[in-house]
């Protein structure tokens, strides 16, 4: 039966404190044996110490007595050794025991220790018993009952003072105001007619308190509904947007006068994600834009330039000022190391200086492009423009220009940003005609999650796992225009977990010859894509598309479980890359995860006319190798990062049928095992520079 009884505060708080009282007495108890124990050993090794010193003497003297038939002197040497010490030592001549090499403790204090005396030409002289007992240890038991009386008066000590005080201090102190707080939130105004409780100033600041938190839960409720809301709006915006940009891309039929309406509302409902998303987290932008310190990282510069048109044209869009964003192909995917706060804040400095150059009218264009080192972006507009003594003096004094409030133009400090980031700007302009910026960024290579390119095999089938019907169309649309041979890749479309569950399971093919396109955050679900594709084992032939992508968590468990990773932001751009059999051509593969060793092997091969294809990962070379030849030369790093071993991974290749593979490796070679599956190991400088 279930115990509803109910126990007062009082006598629940004098429970625990006896509770608490008992267990001090065990643990001083515990203490207490724990020492006394301690000393017992401490006495036994001295006293071990102490009777083989004596029992050495002693048989010395002994051998010595017998031998000259004084018997009677050792009886008298036993004695008085018994004399000055609290045990008894006895010689038993005819005895020839074991000895003890140590004392032997005897239930409950008692003990003994033997000694065996040595032979001598044969002949036997007994042993020497010594017993003992701890009670007769004056000094120990002395130090035992004060131990105990100590533990006792701790006991009685907290028995007084506590037991006691057990039922005042809480009635008094906690009780009473706990009281009077439930009367003052049942009744408020009974604060000011009870002249008892004005004396408790705390009891006022916790009504205040409780009062502001009843507001502040009311005001971060509606906030976080609403946040909650615009996150999921953008989420919803951000997928058909991906759509209508394949769309409008494949639409020719149409006049231009038309696609321009269309590509501005696209680009108008692309503002209205962003800035649901600004909104969202501007307090956490505030807090990030005024901290003192903040780190350089690989970012993704579309991205950034699309968050940052977004604000700019929610900013001024009082004005008649057009803002277009232009992305060469294949610029979508420019990474560089920058420190985004500091890059945000340049770019947006820029845009602001040519807003005020267009005088409240005209059009600011944002275009982003690439070279062999850098990824380019330039800011025009058509505005005033700037005299050439002025451009000259740009980077060098603060000067303005055209501007209203007077002050500089903000490009020192850009130029200053840039510098530190490695790269450098140039201004370009013609009086009434407008200004041209120029911003070179080194080109930095991709994360080790960033999924540059789909590479689909001849054979394999694609399976599309998103709760957007949106981005099923993309992809569908997308993988329609590539195929083998004019036949369409196979493609498999699932919005719900437990349908990719039940689709995996029941596979009969080998589930390597199907690349799965996973969506973070479900609608509905509680699992992440992250969490089925490790449930379900498609870590190999995984991508993870989402919008989270700049999230650390995401990243790091990408990189933890060896996924690759696309911003959804791209899903429309990203190459996709069709295998045939007849793909390879190539004379040279190289697998190294340096992506310097990569470049330097590239730029060697074009010195001398070989044809190398690079992989930054064994998975990616995996995934196509049906397509190459079986003798193709391959040159393998011997360590991979992440702990794989090239050793390791070379003898996988070698058992899919490739005979041509070589170790290539830092150390001195000739200190690097040769393995049966190897043709032989070289040095991290390509082959045929050495030869």
């Amino acid at each position: 039966m279930k115990n509803n009884k109910k126990y007062s505060l009082v006598s629940q708080i004098r429970y625990k404190i006896g509770i608490r009282i008992l267990g001090c007495l065990l643990l001083s108890a515990l203490t207490l044996l724990f020492l006394t124990f301690r000393d017992i050993t401490n006495n036994l090794n001295l006293m071990d110490n102490e009777l083989d010193s004596i029992c050495v003497e002693l048989e010395e003297f002994i051998i010595s007595q017998v031998l000259i038939g004084s018997e009677q002197s050792i009886d008298i040497k036993i004695k008085e050794i018994n004399q000055s010490h609290f045990f008894t030592l006895e010689w038993i001549p005819n005895h020839t025991g074991t000895t003890s090499k140590e004392i032997e403790l005897k239930f409950p204090f008692n003990w003994e220790y033997r000694h065996n005396i040595r032979s001598l030409d044969g002949r036997e002289f007994g042993d020497i018993h010594v017993v003992g007992s701890f009670s007769k240890d004056k000094v120990f038991l002395s130090e035992l009952l004060i131990r105990g009386l100590l533990l006792l008066s701790f006991f009685v000590f907290l028995l007084i003072l506590l037991f006691p005080l057990a039922k005042k201090i809480p009635k008094e102190m906690l009780l009473n105001p706990i009281v009077d707080i439930l009367s003052l939130l049942k009744n408020p105004e009974s604060y000011f007619k009870n002249e008892s409780l004005k004396k408790f100033t705390e009891v006022e600041e916790i009504k205040c308190k409780i009062i502001q938190l009843i507001e502040k839960i009311k005001k971060d409720s509606h906030d976080a509904a609403i946040g909650k809301m615009a996150v999921q709006v953008a989420h919803d915006i951000r997928s058909p947007l991906a759509a209508l940009d394949v769309a409008t891309a494949a639409i020719s039929s149409i006049p231009e006068e038309q696609r321009l309406i269309v590509r501005n509302a696209t680009q108008r409902i692309n503002d209205i994600a962003n800035n649901l998303l600004i909104q969202r987290r501007k307090g956490d932008i505030e807090k990030v834009s005024n901290m003192s310190i903040s780190t350089e990282k690989v970012s993704l510069i579309f991205s950034m330039l699309d968050t940052l048109l977004s604000e700019k044209r929610a900013e001024y869009g009082g004005l008649s000022i057009q803002f277009d964003l232009n992305i060469e192909d294949g610029a979508h995917m420019i990474f560089s190391k920058v420190n985004p706060i500091e890059f945000k804040r340049m770019i947006s400095n820029i845009i602001n200086n040519s807003v005020e150059a267009t005088h409240e009218s005209g059009f600011v264009t944002v275009s982003l492009r690439k070279n062999s080192h850098y990824g380019i972006i330039e800011i025009s507009d058509n505005g005033c423009g700037i005299p050439k003594e002025v451009v000259e003096k740009l980077f060098s004094s603060d000067v303005s220009f055209g501007k209203k409030d007077g002050y500089g133009l903000g490009l020192q400090h850009a130029y200053t940003t840039l510098v530190s980031m490695g790269g450098k700007i140039e201004v370009n302009s013609e009086l009434h005609q407008g200004t041209v910026v120029n911003i070179y960024l080194p080109l930095a290579n991709p994360p080790s999650w960033f999924a540059d390119a789909i590479k689909v095999p001849e054979g394999y089938k694609i399976v599309v796992f998103d709760d957007d019907a949106s981005i099923h169309q993309v992809w569908s649309q997308r993988f329609s225009k590539v195929g083998f041979e004019n036949n369409s890749i196979e493609i498999y479309h699932f919005s719900a977990c437990d349908q990719l569950r039940d689709f995996v399971g029941n596979l009969e093919d080998d589930l390597n010859k199907y690349i799965f396109l996973m969506d973070y955050e479900l609608v509905g679900e509680i699992e992440t894509g992250i969490n089925l594709i490790e449930e379900l084992g498609l870590h190999k032939n995984a991508i993870l598309v989402t919008s989270h992508y700049d999230e650390n968590y995401i990243t790091e468990r990408c990189v933890n479980l060896d996924i690759r990773l696309l911003p959804k932001l791209i899903s429309a751009h990203v190459p996709i890359q069709v295998i045939e059999k007849n793909y390879f051509n190539n004379e040279v593969i190289l697998i190294d995860d340096d992506p310097l060793v990569r470049t330097m092997w590239e730029l060697s091969a074009k010195l001398h006319g070989k044809k190398l294809e690079v992989f930054a990962k064994v998975k990616d070379f995996l995934l196509v190798c049906e397509s190459a030849p079986r003798d193709i030369v391959i040159y393998i790093d011997s360590k991979l990062g992440n702990g794989i071993k090239g050793e390791e991974i070379s003898k996988i290749i070698h058992n899919q049928g490739f005979k041509n593979i070589y170790l290539a490796t830092g150390r001195d070679i000739f200190q690097v095992d040769l393995y049966p599956w190897l043709s032989g190991v070289v040095g991290k400088v390509p082959p045929w520079e050495v030869s």
